[in-house]
């Protein structure tokens, strides 16, 4: 699942509520305090519209984007213990791709409530298989919700899909859906059955693709670009759990892949952060800066061990060890035996291999044993052994 979050009230948090400001860009109204919202001023509506309704009385403020993206990471990284696969939209709204997760609705839950903890503005959500359906399904969740899952939808029916207008297909640019609306085509349902030759005639070389779309296919993977290049791994323990020797294997195993990750890709990281997580959804996350990058699994999982051995405030029934600020690596090569401990070397070995598999593919190492010698290779090699030549 997609789920599409978005704050209201983000940019006018910092406004006194009881005076009517209207937060601008351009000619767009960004957000606006309750009581410019309460005489009728439209979030997304043009400013000339906003200063006819509120003439003398209101305040008229422009955006600062750069304070926003300063005051907005503070919710960014709180979505960083739930996914790393997140597109930033803008400082109020954003997409997070769960759908690697077994459960996306409960977590989708605890993720809008750190959300709401991570400072002030409201909190709306929707979620669907596909991000422009995520966004048409968002709706504000109540800050007195107990379940925040059951908000801003799920799996859309055929049925309900066909009634939606084209104007939600986002995935589409504003001419080619102001083109289908010329045309008649007004609903995704009649968008669906169109012949392919007159949908083309409509959307040109797209045809096949946006008829998909509208029939409810998944667009695809979304391309994250929070944060700028990070790696994290998770564990869930499917309750909450109290054995040490549990918690210390799941830290080996997110270790171990994200030290074949960082192989894959040349990268190492300096920065460190380990989020726990109760079964009422609250977290807690530890940092640590290293003294130099490394790229291999044992100062990660020394951090982890060291955080379990000072003791948890809870039992955790998540975990999730996080690479937040990644470099390129440094190309340097060791001989196996110059390494300490069969760890190490287990995991230099598995790290050249993989590097080796990702750069050539599979099937490019073998072992000694599987290697085909032709019989005149065999002869030759029989025959120098013998006489001793070479």
């Amino acid at each position: 699942m997609i789920v599409s979050l978005f704050r209201p009230g983000f940019y006018a948090a910092e406004h006194d509520p009881d005076v009517p400001t209207v937060i601008f860009d351009g000619d767009t109204v960004r957000d606006a305090t309750p009581a410019a919202l309460a005489r009728g001023v439209q979030v997304g509506g043009g400013l000339a519209d906003a200063k006819a309704i509120l003439r003398e009385d209101g305040q008229y403020v422009a955006v600062d984007m750069a304070q926003a993206r300063r005051r907005a990471a503070t919710w960014w990284r709180a979505l960083l213990a739930y996914s790393d696969l997140i597109v930033v939209r803008s400082p109020a709204e954003a997409l997070v791709d769960l759908r690697a997760h077994p459960d996306p609705r409960e977590v989708a839950g605890e993720m809008a409530r750190a959300v709401r903890r991570s400072g002030p503005g409201g909190v709306a959500m929707g979620m669907a298989r596909a991000a422009w359906m995520a966004d048409a399904v968002r709706v504000e969740v109540p800050p007195d919700a107990l379940d925040l899952g059951v908000y801003g939808g799920g799996e859309v029916e055929p049925s309900e899909l066909a009634r939606w207008p084209v104007d939600w297909l986002t995935e589409l640019t504003t001419e080619e859906r102001e083109r289908l609306k010329l045309l008649g085509y007004r609903r995704l349902g009649v968008v669906a059955q169109l012949p392919l030759p007159a949908l083309t005639r409509a959307v040109g070389k797209r045809a096949w693709w946006v008829q998909q779309l509208a029939q409810g296919a998944d667009p695809g993977a979304l391309n994250p670009n929070y944060p700028p290049e990070a790696y994290t791994e998770r564990w869930d323990f499917g309750a909450s759990c109290e054995d040490r020797m549990a918690l210390e294997l799941a830290g080996d195993e997110m270790a171990h892949r994200l030290a074949l990750r960082l192989a894959r890709h040349d990268r190492m990281a300096s920065t460190l952060w380990l989020t726990m997580t109760n079964e009422d959804g609250q977290t807690v996350t530890y940092r640590r800066q290293l003294a130099k990058p490394v790229a291999q699994a044992h100062p990660l999982r020394v951090f982890y061990r060291q955080v379990v051995e000072r003791g948890l405030p809870w039992p955790p029934v998540r975990a999730t060890l996080s690479l937040p600020r990644l470099q390129g690596a440094k190309r340097v090569q060791r001989q196996l035996d110059q390494m300490v401990g069969s760890s190490e070397r287990h995991d230099a070995a598995e790290t050249a291999r993989a590097r080796v598999v990702a750069a050539m593919g599979v099937g490019t190492i073998k072992r000694a044993c599987e290697i085909e010698i032709s019989r005149r290779e065999r002869w030759l090699r029989q025959w120098s052994d013998a006489i001793g030549w070479s």
